[in-house]
């Protein structure tokens, strides 16, 4: 089944929310859909089978939170923060993934789009959150990995507004021209980790230029 994109996406989602009415309707007062089974239930059917394991199930649940233990569901917006802090020492969502020992598909839905709702998703397993953060330390990273720029891109600025030229904080990094400019003007977010780390080599003698300035 394809992954929802732009105007597909939508479509995609007004088919499932159509084939899910066509659902209720064909199982309406039926005893058994012929797919509960195990306790669990089919979305969206109204068979007498899937009305129990769902009554079932939302019972669980309330006993579950009843007894103050955790649910098995957590909230998916700190799992997506620690998700972005790994990415910002370094990590790749493929290491996310190897290290975790989650798929692909998980990680997508969390950061991207879910492929049946076209967005994010709202709440994970807690279990995914577990995995997650459960990885630590920093990175060593290659000097072709780009990194996150934004710190690097504020400092910039910064010396601009003390009378630095663009050009002479290339000469002094040892980058390329385009790569300062394209920082100033938040054009570029991310840079190699060999460009950051010229960078914090220069910074002392740009500190010295700003406070001569």
């Amino acid at each position: 089944m394809t992954r929802p994109r732009g105007e597909g996406g939508a479509k995609f989602v007004l088919r499932e929310q159509r084939k899910r009415d066509r659902l209720r309707e064909e199982t309406q007062g039926l005893a058994d859909c012929g797919r509960a089974s195990n306790g669990r239930y089919v979305a969206g059917c109204r068979c007498d089978a899937c009305k129990a394991a769902r009554s079932a199930y939302e019972r669980g649940r309330a006993r579950t939170r009843g007894y103050g233990r955790p649910t098995e569901f957590v909230d998916a917006e700190p799992v997506r923060a620690k998700v972005r802090q790994l990415q910002a020492q370094g990590y790749t969502y493929a290491e996310m993934e190897r290290l975790a020992g989650i798929p692909h598909s998980t990680l997508h839905g969390l950061m991207c789009r879910h492929w049946r709702t076209g967005r994010p998703v709202k709440r994970c397993r807690r279990e995914l959150k577990d995995r997650l953060c459960s990885i630590k330390g920093q990175r060593r990273l290659s000097q072709a990995q780009r990194v996150d720029a934004s710190w690097m891109a504020e400092q910039l600025q910064s010396y601009r507004s003390h009378g630095v030229s663009a050009a002479e904080m290339a000469r002094r990094i040892g980058c390329d021209r385009q790569v300062v400019d394209a920082l100033l003007h938040g054009k570029r977010g991310r840079v190699r980790a060999e460009t950051l780390y010229k960078f914090m080599l220069a910074k002392p003698g740009l500190d010295e230029m700003r406070k001569s300035g």
